[in-house]
């Protein structure tokens, strides 16, 4: 019968043995993890190169049409802002009422004519114009004064 000492050395002897068969499957299973892993990370890599690519396109495509929407907002705002401010459009009002025909244009010009006759020193900044068809006259205010004698006649 062996001792103790020699059963323990042989199973040492044992499980070398079984460690050195273990080395060459474990080492072409470690290689074949590796090339599978490699693979796959390329794989990924190439992915994520043609979606950086992708992203990249798309981004010039938005960036393009950004640019685009702020020229046409650009250019609309332009028309938007030349209508309101009389640029772009010429506006004549006319009012009418039983057989007569009143243009603003003509009823601003005889109430300038009117205040320049009775204040030939002074300018005028603002003018108001309040037509009253039923009583046939039209009153003015000139920069913010009103009086009873700015009325015309029609």
């Amino acid at each position: 019968m062996a001792s103790k000492k020699e059963q323990r050395d042989e199973r040492v002897e044992e499980l070398k043995k079984s460690v050195e068969d273990l080395k060459e499957p474990v080492k072409a299973f470690t290689e074949r993890v590796k090339k599978t892993v490699g693979n796959e990370a390329k794989s990924i890599a190439e992915d994520a190169k043609a979606l950086g690519k992708e992203a990249k396109k798309q981004s010039e495509k938005v960036k393009k049409s950004v640019e685009k929407a702020g020229k046409t907002v650009k250019s609309r705002a332009k028309k938007v802002g030349d209508t309101l401010s009389g640029k772009e459009s010429e506006v004549k009002v006319f009012v009418e009422y039983g057989e007569k025909q009143l243009s603003t244009e003509d009823l601003a010009a005889r109430a300038k004519e009117a205040y320049l006759g009775a204040n030939p020193l002074a300018e005028i900044k603002t003018l108001e114009l309040y037509v009253k068809p039923e009583e046939g006259a039209a009153y003015y205010v000139v920069n913010g004064e009103a009086s009873p004698e700015f009325k015309l006649v029609f």
